[in-house]
């Protein structure tokens, strides 16, 4: 199963009389089986806005990330990628273990 998810987006005050403009988004796409997982990290440009804008109180998950493909990030290439992660962790015969030192909470790594 693919699974893409934005973590986080930047935002313009103003871009081309457009108010609260996503300029960039940064995303995660996810390949999953069993209890094991690949992917893909990114971030992408969105360039400036076009007629077909979203007010950004009315923006979905969905809508940026139709923006993102269409501004340059190759979904096929990526969720391929995500699959190749995936099939890699499949095969492999090393357990995970607990890290040894206290682990960096995960909503610190994305800003």
């Amino acid at each position: 199963m693919i699974e893409w998810k934005v973590v986080s987006i930047d935002v313009a005050p103003s871009v081309n009389g457009y108010e609260n403009v996503v300029v960039i988004a940064r995303w995660v796409c996810l390949a999953a089986q069993d209890d094991k997982t690949g992917g893909c990290i990114g971030a992408t440009a969105l360039g400036k806005p076009q007629s077909a804008f979203i007010e950004y109180a009315k923006l979905t998950e969905a809508d940026i990330l139709e923006f993102c493909w269409s501004s340059g990030t190759d979904k096929a290439a990526t969720e391929k990628k995500a699959i190749d992660d995936l099939q890699r962790a499949l095969q492999a015969t090393a357990a995970e273990k607990p890290l040894p030192w206290k682990p960096v909470a995960s909503k610190s790594l994305v800003a």
